[in-house]
């Protein structure tokens, strides 16, 4: 009979180590899953972050581009108006010259 109880008693403590070990593992279990997700979202907030970033700074330099833009046709707009100022002096002295010779051969006759 104690024969029995012993070995009664040894399944039960058998089977409590068992269920620990059990449980034991599906804590792991649980704690890695845990883990994991948790890495991935922190991964997915970097790139998240990241990717807002980049965006960022494309805007950035699209600005940037469009402003550099902007003043390249600004300066080739004064160049064009200072080419026609230029050109329309050459045209005016050139005609003032004319009329001089003009005056001067008029003057000759």
């Amino acid at each position: 009979m104690m024969m029995e109880e012993e070995r009664q008693n040894q399944d039960k403590e058998r089977k409590r180590r068992e269920e620990e070990c059990r449980e034991r593992e599906e804590r792991y279990r649980r704690e890695m899953k845990e883990q994991e997700e948790q890495m991935r979202d922190e991964m997915r907030r970097e790139r998240e972050m990241l990717k807002d970033e980049m965006n960022k700074e494309k805007e950035t330099v699209k600005k940037e581009k469009d402003n550099q833009q902007i003043e390249i046709d600004r300066l080739m707009n004064r160049i064009e108006n200072e080419r026609h100022y230029h050109d329309n002096e050459r045209k005016r002295r050139e005609e003032k010259k004319r009329l001089m010779r003009e005056k001067s051969n008029m003057k000759e006759k």
